[in-house]
């Protein structure tokens, strides 16, 4: 009984290195293959960067901004609260372009009045990949709350 366990066990790890020993010669019949990293070009929109952009002031002053925005007036009269999460893209020289509504709240008083806040953001300091500034894609959740 001993035999064939060992047997079976000595075929198994006899494939094993059969496959690897096989796959290292087609590799090497095929030439050393290297995955060089993609250039960047101008048009390439990041969601990941090494170095994020920044609001100016960072975080603070970015909260410090949200905060100060004027709740609208229908808003107010009517009660209304959500949240509104907006994606924008920040270019290469910090300005905001490309912003749009991927989820709403439910007003579109809400959502314009984030939208229009977003539109006028003043620059942030670009995004780096590879030490050098390229367009990164941001997304922002507003909140609109009364009391």
């Amino acid at each position: 009984m001993r035999f064939v366990v060992f047997s079976i066990l000595f075929c198994l790890i006899s494939v094993f290195t059969l496959s690897a020993q096989s796959q290292r010669d087609r590799s090497a019949r095929e030439g050393v293959r290297t995955t060089l990293p993609t250039p960047v070009t101008d048009d390439d929109v990041f969601t990941v960067v090494e170095v994020a952009p920044e609001f100016p002031g960072g975080q603070s002053g970015l909260m410090g901004y949200l905060g100060s925005i004027t709740y609208p007036d229908d808003a107010l009269d009517n009660n209304w609260q959500g949240k509104v999460y907006l994606t924008f893209v920040i270019e290469k020289d910090g300005t905001i372009t490309d912003v749009k509504i991927s989820r709403s709240s439910g007003y579109d008083v809400l959502d314009n009045a984030a939208k229009y806040h977003i539109e006028t953001m003043p620059p942030w300091k670009p995004g780096t990949q590879r030490g050098k500034p390229v367009r990164v894609k941001y997304t922002l959740p507003m909140v609109f709350k009364l009391g």
